[in-house]
């Protein structure tokens, strides 16, 4: 394979960047939406990208790529200005109406934009856009911290201001990103081959461009003349082709990957709604809780993005991506004790923060790398996408259960916010 041009890894990272920054945004300012129901404000977060992700490698096809990005930063636009008037407003319900369009806009372009990586050299691809969406935790938080603790503004008006955001997200895919390499058979048919091939091809293109098909939407022709046959073309034409019932078949097969997504996303989204929101020094004080969230999402949000920036340099295994899971789970019950019955209980808990964040981010870049090393080629666009449900499944049963995790906490501390 050739070299992946600069430009590549560049968009994906900035592309990963933009796409998730707004969810931390959201998460960032949960505190201020509504400080009682921290979980809400994540389930509101989650709950339309569940439907769009569950739903989406079975439409995906027929909507090109590019108007998937233009809706995306349509959504992303919508989503700050309703929570900023919900803010102005003190509408709390409009607020959260909001935060659903911001979810969709994320889980929009993520099932996207892991797809396309395979039309790229995958591993690399993935690897940039995780890494773009690991710094996305950190950008996210400064965005916040540095407009309300820095300059004194509002929440809102940081929210008004990350409109800028939406922009340059359509930006980095027209100007930044380039069409996949296409790459050609190296033998040309026998004549009755050609015979046999070409009116179907010509067909094939026909019904894929009118159903939105395309992997990519550059002009140029991607037959290259009679006999050239392009690899994306056969991609693409293999996942808009499969049946139902195939990709129902193709999505059971990816259990070893998906699973341990699943159960890494739920003890860590636990944790954060859960348990990160009901300690302080002390738990009593309502600015000592909220600053131990804000610090305790900082240093998982940096732990996310050193792991997730180091998929090419750690090999990814199914042994490993098995066992950071059970670690998650066992810091979980850890942060569970620690509130509740104060064991340890100082700084100091902000390096298992940090740690957790290590394995959320390795599990996520990890099983990524292993379905498009593993997973045949001619699914791995779906596969890449269908394999993106996964993280939210588990954000969805954390969300739930970390509400309850907090409302208990709160209980036995006797706080009402």
């Amino acid at each position: 394979m050739a070299p992946t041009p600069t430009r590549v890894l560049y968009a994906f990272w900035l592309l990963g960047l933009l796409n998730n920054t707004a969810y931390v945004i959201m998460i960032a300012g949960a505190k201020d939406i509504l400080p009682s129901a921290v979980g809400l404000v994540y389930v509101c977060n989650v709950l339309p990208g569940f439907a769009i992700k569950l739903t989406g490698p079975y439409w995906f096809h027929y909507v090109r790529y590019k108007h998937r990005v233009y809706c995306a930063s349509l959504l992303m636009g919508l989503s700050f200005l309703i929570v900023a008037l919900g803010q102005i407003t003190k509408n709390a319900a409009l607020s959260l109406f909001g935060i659903l369009f911001c979810s969709a806009q994320g889980s929009l372009g993520e099932a996207s934009f892991v797809a396309l990586s395979a039309f790229y050299d995958s591993r690399k691809a993935l690897t940039a856009w995780s890494s773009g969406t690991g710094f996305a935790g950190v950008f996210g938080y400064l965005w916040v911290s540095f407009f309300t603790l820095f300059l004194g503004l509002n929440f809102e008006t940081s929210l008004l201001l990350a409109l800028s955001l939406a922009a340059g997200f359509v930006a980095v895919y027209i100007f930044v990103l380039p069409e996949p390499e296409v790459q050609r058979e190296c033998t040309v048919p026998p004549p009755e081959e050609a015979l046999r091939l070409e009116p179907a091809m010509t067909d094939a293109d026909d019904d894929h461009a009118a159903d939105g098909g395309p992997a990519w939407d550059g002009p140029g022709d991607p037959t290259g003349g009679p006999g050239a046959l392009s690899r994306t073309q056969e991609m693409s034409k293999v996942t808009s082709s499969m049946t139902v019932q195939q990709r129902v078949a193709v999505t059971a097969t990816l259990w070893p990957y998906m699973i341990p997504l699943t159960v890494v996303y739920f003890a860590e989204y636990a944790m954060q709604t859960g348990t990160w929101a009901a300690i302080g020094f002390p738990v009593t004080d309502a600015q000592s809780r909220k600053l131990f969230y804000t610090l305790a999402n900082w240093m998982y949000q940096w732990g996310v993005f050193v792991s997730r920036s180091s998929g090419m340099l750690v090999e990814p295994t199914r042994l490993r991506l098995w066992v950071m899971p059970t670690l998650q789970t066992c810091l979980l019950v850890l942060f569970c004790l620690t509130a509740r019955y104060q064991l340890w209980y100082d700084w100091t808990l902000l390096a298992p923060c940090f740690v957790v964040g290590l394995l959320g981010g390795a599990v996520y870049v990890g099983a990524l790398s292993l379905i498009a090393i593993e997973v045949p080629e001619q699914h791995r666009e779906f596969a890449l996408s269908a394999a993106c449900l996964a993280d939210t499944v588990g954000i969805i049963f954390s969300d739930i259960v970390g509400v309850g995790i907090q409302r208990w906490l709160y209980g036995v501390y006797d706080i009402h916010d």
